[in-house]
């Protein structure tokens, strides 16, 4: 990992990425300290934010999975994880 000493040689880039391979590329450049974000929009307020509908439906999902495994656990744990459920004859 680099030093942050002022006298340490930097340029200053702008990425563009597709959003599909975003994350895997900053969190590479971030896990190896070769990266510093600016923020360009300072005034725009964090719910404000593009990625905020993604954030609120990955919620969604949580509960909806947390429910799921919640009712799995009531009848058995037959829908997670467990053998299917056999019919009574």
């Amino acid at each position: 990992m680099g030093s942050l000493f002022r006298s340490e040689e930097v340029c200053l880039a702008q990425l563009f990425l597709q959003s599909a391979s975003a994350y895997s590329c900053i969190s590479e450049l971030g896990e190896r300290g070769l990266l510093e974000f600016r923020d360009l929009n300072p005034k725009v307020s964090p719910f404000q934010r593009r990625f905020v509908g993604e954030v609120r439906r990955c919620e969604e999902m949580e509960k909806t999975f947390s429910e799921c495994r919640g009712r799995g656990a009531d009848l058995g744990g037959g829908l997670l994880g467990g053998r299917p459920a056999r019919p009574s004859v």
